[in-house]
């Protein structure tokens, strides 16, 4: 019955599982699904940037993310935001200015891996003006508590393109952790 049940969530989600028959002590095959996500650590392909920064009332801190123009490179995003205070936080798509200074250490989360990111990640001295916000968010609005933002879905960013991801504090001493985590799969997204 089991394996009726992982056969049809296979079928209905393609695109978050990844299965794979091993034996088990057994001459019953059993499946171990594991999210394509971890499926990309084990293959070298998961990456991802983190800093923490107290921010002031009113500043903003950008984060230039510069996709390859490889057309078979296709990074999957997602971000995550922890702060003590009122935070609020903004994906750009393609702005109209935006110069990234300082090109970021980003980790593979596989340290077996000789894998290097062709998404290139670079801190922002001037902010950025226009494009596409695609995904504004706020928290801990106005009770300057701790609070967190994330995106609950990936982003599947455009090869050859510009992204900016943008926050802005909304309290003064406010100690923001920021984790931009990204995949790379090969191939069609």
């Amino acid at each position: 019955m089991l394996k009726k049940y992982l056969a049809l969530f296979v079928l209905l989600f393609p695109f978050y599982v990844y299965a794979e028959k091993e034996l088990i002590s057994s001459p019953t095959p059993t499946y171990i699904t594991i999210d394509w996500a971890h499926h990309e650590l084990h293959e070298g392909d998961n990456y991802h940037f983190s800093e923490v920064t107290e921010m002031t009332s009113g500043a903003k801190a950008e984060w230039l993310i510069f996709v390859s123009a490889d057309e078979n490179k296709h990074p999957h995003l997602r971000y995550f935001v922890n702060a003590e205070g009122e935070t609020k936080t903004d994906l750009i798509e393609n702005p109209d200015t935006a110069f990234g200074v300082v090109t970021q250490l980003v980790s593979n989360h596989n340290r077996n891996s000789a894998k290097t990111n062709n998404t290139v990640i670079m801190s922002m001295t001037q902010l950025s003006t226009g494009g596409t916000f695609l995904d504004p968010k706020s928290f801990a609005a106005g009770n300057n508590s701790p609070g967190q933002g994330i995106t609950p879905e990936e982003w599947v960013l455009d090869a050859g393109s510009r992204y900016v991801f943008r926050v802005t504090s909304g309290a003064a001493n406010n100690i923001v952790s920021v984790l931009i985590h990204f995949y790379e799969t090969n191939g069609a997204p």
